[in-house]
């Protein structure tokens, strides 16, 4: 699986992650999970059909602690204590968020646009959870080089932390990971990891600034919907074996 993300964190044994990218094969849909058949093709390689939620842009969260699924899932998170359950988030520049607490007996993973932050997505999820100390990883995102947004967008929240004027008046550049750790920290969250790619420019940002990525031509390694308009969707999947 070259073509994923294998995220770097401190989840316990037993928690297994993953989160897709554009792919590198030269077929622009080879990993889109928005469409139905690549979705099916997933259930070889995992213990069973991820559980999709159908995505708002809302701060809902939906339970799966029996092994009946929720008829409902109308919702931006979901919270999952049952082993063997795969949770999933579809993202093409939204933050995609996946949480273990670190006994390795409950998982959650979190699509976080702007709207979801603002409207405290981060901590009603954690709200759910069960005492205890919780890892968090931040998979790839627009990051705050590319994120242009408007003083509306910016007025949702109390802090102006992660949010640095842009040229044009009323402008402002948004950082979805400084705003998801703050929130994060804020719910109990201490190890957080992740958080450092742009799904726009196709960088990765290491501790020096330097940058690497893959520019080779248009074969971007991610989804992006605010650089393509219409495009694919990555997803991030959790699981406990």
């Amino acid at each position: 699986m070259s073509d994923w993300i294998h995220p770097e964190w401190q989840a316990p044994a037993g928690v297994v992650s993953l989160c897709s990218t554009r792919g590198s094969d030269g077929r622009a849909n080879s990993l889109n999970f928005a469409l139905p058949e690549n979705r099916r093709k997933l259930r070889e390689g995992m213990p069973g059909a991820p559980v999709w939620l159908h995505q708002v842009h809302s701060n809902r969260v939906i339970r799966v602690d029996t092994d009946t699924l929720p008829e409902t899932r109308e919702a931006d998170a979901c919270y999952c204590d049952i082993r063997q359950r795969v949770v999933a988030i579809l993202v093409a520049d939204c933050l995609p968020i996946l949480l273990c607490s670190k006994e390795g007996k409950a998982i959650a993973a979190i699509h976080a646009g702007w709207r979801g932050l603002a409207s405290g997505i981060i901590g009603r999820t954690l709200q759910l959870a069960r005492p205890g100390e919780w890892s968090a990883w931040l998979g790839p995102a627009i990051g705050p080089c590319h994120y242009e947004v408007s003083d509306d967008v910016q007025n949702q929240f109390p802090q102006s932390h992660g949010f640095t004027p842009a040229a044009k008046p009323g402008k402002w550049y948004m950082d979805l990971y400084a705003i998801a750790a703050q929130q994060l920290q804020t719910a109990g969250v201490h190890d957080i990891h992740g958080g450092s790619y742009c799904t726009f420019c196709d960088q990765r940002c290491d501790q020096d600034g330097d940058q690497d990525g893959n520019q080779d031509g248009d074969q971007k390694r991610f989804f992006s919907h605010r650089r393509d308009g219409e495009t694919g969707r990555m997803a991030a999947f959790i699981w406990m074996t």
